[in-house]
């Protein structure tokens, strides 16, 4: 948390020098997509809360870079799910998510008018690292699943420990209003294709029952393996890593020269950059 506060500070403080930029505070829903939600019916379901703030600075009128923090929280649940094994499986897991991307975004309509549109849309792109913590209910107490090696991590013989910080390649694209030169509201959707596929805590294979007890106590035998099945049968599909998305709403507040949504002529090979 330390090293996010001091890279936006630092990027808000980059911001302070420059013409075109705006400050956001975003609201909105998150859920993930991964082994415990087989379609986006049931991804929708298990959407909560999550809340970010930004800043942003105009290259030009179609290019923008923007630095974001969020906080987003995502669920599974085999009690959504169809498939009779899944079902049975009765895995499930909450966790929050401390995020910090950097977003590149293109105004799509820019591209062709003479003039700052009230309304335009984007597509957007970038990267993000991001710090979760998979949990899941255990006689009334919400436990921390990474510590308990669900899959044999931390017994010889069946690896390390997943990372509880991870990177991830984000895609979407938003909807960005102007009230007047100094606010404007935003619908933005990014959805991000993580590189772990332990944000569920569920990846490959079934560890026994027996095994997990002896080595790793009575708490990580009964959530690894309520079904009691034995070493090697499929838990999940490791060939495919987690996602997470958010749908939220912003409003930004715009500072540097006043916008009189119009711009320069963008020739066939002009690029306009900002002044320092």
């Amino acid at each position: 948390m330390r090293i996010t506060t001091t890279a936006f500070l630092l990027f808000l403080n980059y911001l302070g020098l420059t013409q075109n930029v705006d400050l956001g505070l975003s609201v909105g829903g998150s859920n993930y997509s991964g082994d415990l939600t087989e379609n986006a019916a049931s991804s929708i379901k298990q959407t909560h809360p999550c809340i970010g703030f930004h800043g942003r600075i105009e290259l030009d009128p179609v290019v923008s870079l923007k630095l974001q923090y969020m906080f987003l929280k995502v669920s599974g649940d085999d009690k959504y799910a169809e498939r009779p094994g899944n079902k049975l499986r009765q895995l499930s897991f909450q966790s929050d998510i401390h995020e910090l991307n950097f977003i590149c975004q293109m105004q799509i309509l820019n591209l062709w008018s003479e003039r700052v549109r009230r309304l335009n849309p984007y597509i957007q792109f970038g990267a993000s690292v991001f710090k979760f913590n998979p949990e899941a209910l255990y006689h009334g107490d919400w436990i921390e699943l990474q510590p308990l090696g669900t899959e044999g991590q931390g017994i010889q013989n069946f690896g390390d420990k997943y990372k509880l910080t991870q990177f991830a390649l984000d895609l979407g694209f938003g909807l960005r209003y102007f009230i007047n030169s100094k606010y404007s509201l935003t619908i933005d959707a990014l959805a991000r294709h993580t590189t772990t596929d332990y944000l569920d805590d569920a990846s490959t294979n079934y560890v026994s029952y027996d095994l997990l007890l002896i080595s790793r106590g009575k708490t990580a035998a009964e959530l690894g393996n309520k079904i009691q099945a034995a070493t090697g049968t499929k838990r999940a599909n490791p060939g495919d890593k987690d996602w997470f998305q958010s749908l939220v709403f912003t409003i930004s507040y715009h500072f540097g020269n006043k916008y009189q949504f119009r711009s320069p002529r963008l020739g066939k090979y002009q690029i306009l950059c900002p002044r320092f």
